[in-house]
Formats: structure tokens, sequence, C-alpha cells
């Protein structure tokens, strides 16, 4: 009976410690849209327009690069994220204009042929700290300026950086 009663208490207790397991890994693993896409998606989650709204988790699993630059609001910094080629791959984006917003409505449209010529990332973190939204992030769109400064100078071009990047929107 002693023995019983142990065995059924080991039982119990394995039962809470899988239980308190599965809830931290069911928190753990739910992770916050990061980035809303919307438009000529070919992979959405529905809606009308089509919209995929984008964890952090799998922007974070992208391929991540580096583009190293200065920008006319920091200094030279190594920025990383993923090339915004590889996000809108990511959702199977139809190639059109890109419009963009930020957290505090700010808007800019960017063609699609800007991804390939510069390499364009959506950075995440710089000099390898994560960005926070009173630092630029939590994503900033960022052009390797100090490699095109003839192209990417200027107030047309510095309209194109923009910082606190929520929704992209194909058309």
């Amino acid at each position: 009976m002693e023995r019983a009663v142990h065995r059924r208490s080991l039982v119990l207790a394995a039962l809470a410690l899988s239980c308190t397991s599965a809830t931290r890994a069911t928190a753990t693993s739910a992770s916050p849209t990061i980035l809303t896409l919307q438009g000529h998606l070919l992979r959405h989650q529905g809606g009308t327009p089509p919209t995929y709204h984008l964890s952090e988790a799998e922007l974070l699993a992208l391929p991540t690069r580096h583009i190293t630059t200065s920008t006319p609001w920091t200094p030279r910094r190594i920025f990383a994220g993923p090339a915004l080629a590889d996000v809108l791959s990511y959702v199977r984006a139809q190639p059109g204009i890109l419009n963009l917003q930020a957290l505090n409505d700010y808007r800019v449209s960017i063609p699609w042929h800007d991804m390939a010529h510069y390499g364009v990332i959506l950075a995440h973190s710089a000099d390898g700290q994560r960005m926070v939204r009173k630092d630029f992030g939590p994503l900033w769109l960022i052009y390797p300026r100090d490699q095109y400064p003839d192209e990417l100078d200027g107030p047309a071009a510095r309209a194109k950086s923009i910082w606190q990047v929520q929704t992209i929107e194909v058309q």
C-alpha cells in the first residue's frame, strides 16, 4: 500500500511537471507578429486583401544578411536582418510596387527592383543588438548607402529608409 501511494505520488509529480513544461513550451513557442504583409501574396492567412502575419520567430528563421553602412541618423553600423527579397519570397509575393508603413503611420513606396539592385534588408539588429522601438526598431529598411553614395543620397533616397516598419503592402 505504501509503495502504491509512493508510486502514485511519483506519477502525479511527473504529470504536473510535464504539464508545466508543455505550458512553458507553448508560451515560448508562440511568437508575436512582427510584420504584416498584404496584397499580391500567394501564401497568406486569408483576409481581404490577402494578409500574412509574420511572426518574430519566422522572421528570425530567415537567412540573415549584413549591411555595413552609415545613415543620416546613425554613424557607420553593422545592420543585420533578412533580405527584403527573402521575406517577400517567404510569402510568395508577386512583383509590384511595395508600400511600407511605419508604426507612426509614415508611408513610403519603393520599386520592386530595389531589392535585387541594392540587396535591401529588413534590419532587426544593429551592431549585434536587437533594435527596439525607441531606437529605429523593431525593423528598419536598410539600403547600403555607403556602397552607392551617388544613388542613395538626397531626400528621395533618404525617404526610403523607413524605420519601425509594421506593414508591407504588395500592389
